[in-house]
């Protein structure tokens, strides 16, 4: 992260670029100077947070954005707000977006069908409201975010192939009538 600031040396001001490294920034759990995806599982991966894992000092306090003693939900958003900002965003990161892209979109569908129904307790696996487990309430989330991302813009899905194939066959048969 860069700032700017003044440095005030016998009455007049120099101006100072400095630069603070992200492994300073809380979101970055891993000490490998990126907010990414490695670092919310690890926050996840303390145990089911919706309900709340208690913080044990110098085990697991780092997972503690908000310092209210326990890694819950709110810790995690404070975690989507943080790292979407360090990662260039203009809105965290949404419920939904499995792999951190920016995007809730099919990747992230793929993620969570590929272990629906199972317990997992980890973001990238589809369990995005941190109850340990990748169900129809996680479904609903990713749902809600569909087709939208963290930088403002809506996201319009692609047509697929069949549709295109199906679009052109219908204006086929037209063009002979």
């Amino acid at each position: 992260m860069t700032g700017f600031g003044y440095n005030f040396v016998e009455g007049r001001s120099e101006a100072l670029l400095w630069t603070l490294p992200l492994s300073a920034a809380p979101c970055d759990f891993n000490g490998d100077e990126a907010c990414d995806i490695t670092d919310l599982d690890a926050m996840f991966a303390e145990g089911p947070i919706a309900p709340g894992v208690t913080v044990k000092p110098g085990v697991n306090d780092s997972f503690d954005l908000n310092g209210d003693g326990i890694i819950d939900n709110a810790d995690a958003d404070d975690w989507l707000a943080e790292s979407a900002m360090i990662n260039g965003f203009a809105s965290p990161y949404k419920l939904g977006d499995g792999n951190l892209d920016g995007t809730v979109d099919g990747q992230d569908f793929i993620a969570w069908n590929a272990r629906k129904f199972t317990g997992s307790l980890l973001w990238s696996e589809g369990n995005f409201n941190g109850d340990g487990f990748v169900d129809g309430q996680d479904f609903i989330l990713w749902n809600g975010n569909k087709f939208t991302s963290s930088d403002g813009f809506s996201v319009v899905p692609e047509p697929g192939a069949a549709l295109l194939l199906g679009l052109a066959v219908l204006g086929l048969a037209r063009n002979r009538r």
